[in-house]
């Protein structure tokens, strides 16, 4: 599949045949037995990956212009995908992330925060 196309919204099964030059129903019928899920649960699954690379990331973006650039059109759904597939929230995670990179740019390490 082209590069990030996976983030476009609104992405259809048929879109991705067309692009990789295949029909709907021999990619649906990939997507069940080979790899054991759905078109929308495969492509939730990538979008997931960015997501969570850009909330670690990108400090200077809102939660909800991570998920409209991953492809979600809305934020809801975005946060109880996230929840489902990583046990957190996105906030929950973003400010993980947050505190992990102050931690590391005070030169305090992980030993020394437990001896604290």
């Amino acid at each position: 599949m082209g590069e990030r196309k996976h983030l476009q919204q609104n992405l259809t099964i048929m879109q991705l045949a067309k692009e990789i030059g295949t029909n709907q129903k021999y990619l649906s019928r990939y997507f069940n037995e080979v790899l054991d899920t759905t078109f929308r649960n495969w492509l939730n699954g990538l979008r997931m990956v960015d997501a969570k690379r850009m909330l670690a990331d990108e400090d200077n973006k809102t939660i909800e212009a991570i998920a409209f650039e991953c492809g979600f059109s809305s934020r809801t759904h975005f946060h109880s995908l996230f929840v489902k597939h990583f046990g957190k929230t996105p906030l929950q995670y973003k400010s993980e992330c947050q505190r992990q990179k102050n931690n590391e740019g005070s030169g305090i390490t992980h030993q020394q925060r437990l001896r604290e």
